[in-house]
């Protein structure tokens, strides 16, 4: 295979990580909704989607560095070196500005899925605990309240100031 259209499978395979991150992150999403709810049933069923969302992710990202690895060892350079790589790439008139615009978007949405999946297991340590969340600077009060007695089922209620609301 040729350097250009390796490299532009590259850029798919980016692009399609990319769609399947925010996939992910969705699910992640709509998990925490479902833990504040307290949700047991659409929560199950987000955890199955999301174990299938992650399976998909993992396959893209092995993919995707299997590409990486021969791009570098076509261009004679080392894959960790990304700036050695890009560089290399210039000389055969390739333009990453897509790419690295698309590896941005990959990095960015790798912190928002990993911040979102704290989140969610702190919020589900708090319920197991039965102790208050951690507050944000501008909110006045976490509280966990019940919503049917003996039922693990919680929501979470959050007040703010009045300029806030």
């Amino acid at each position: 295979m040729d350097i250009k259209a390796l490299y532009h499978e590259f850029k798919l395979t980016l692009s399609a990580e990319i769609c399947a991150m925010r996939e992910a992150l969705g699910i992640s999403h709509q998990t925490e909704y479902a833990i504040l709810c307290g949700d047991e049933e659409l929560k199950l069923r987000l955890n199955r989607c999301a174990s299938e969302a992650y399976e998909t992710l993992y396959n893209i990202q092995s993919h995707r560095q299997q590409l990486l690895n021969q791009l570098a060892s076509a261009l004679n350079c080392s894959s960790a070196l990304e700036d050695e790589l890009w560089s290399t790439l210039q000389h055969y008139d390739i333009e990453d500005c897509e790419c690295q615009s698309l590896i941005e978007q990959v990095q960015i949405l790798d912190d928002k899925i990993e911040e979102q999946s704290a989140r969610n297991d702190s919020l589900l340590q708090a319920i197991d605990t039965n102790q208050l969340l951690p507050q944000e600077e501008h909110a006045i009060a976490f509280q966990p309240i019940p919503l049917k007695q003996g039922r693990r089922s919680v929501m979470i209620t959050v007040d703010y100031p009045d300029d806030m609301k």
